[in-house]
């Protein structure tokens, strides 16, 4: 439904042909709600899957530098 940017009351008085007899105005304001929780949790889950990869970025690229300064640190090597 929001792909297309239709709205139930749409739906219900111009397309009634693609939604009944299966389908009331109730059921379609269901579907609708349902489709906005469905949005919210998939870009809940996009945004996590972006802060998983940039602290893996992070990781890679910060750890190994403060580990090998720590190591050199205590084995007592200069490291410039």
């Amino acid at each position: 439904m929001r792909n297309h940017h239709l709205e139930v009351p749409f739906i219900a008085f111009y397309r009634k042909e693609y939604v009944q007899p299966e389908l009331n105005i109730n059921d379609l304001w269901r579907v609708y709600r349902f489709d906005e929780k469905v949005s919210e949790k998939q870009l809940h889950v996009e945004h996590k899957q972006e802060i998983t990869l940039d602290f893996q970025a992070f990781r890679a690229c910060i750890i190994p530098r403060w580990f090998s300064r720590r190591i050199c640190e205590l084995s007592g090597i200069r490291s410039s």
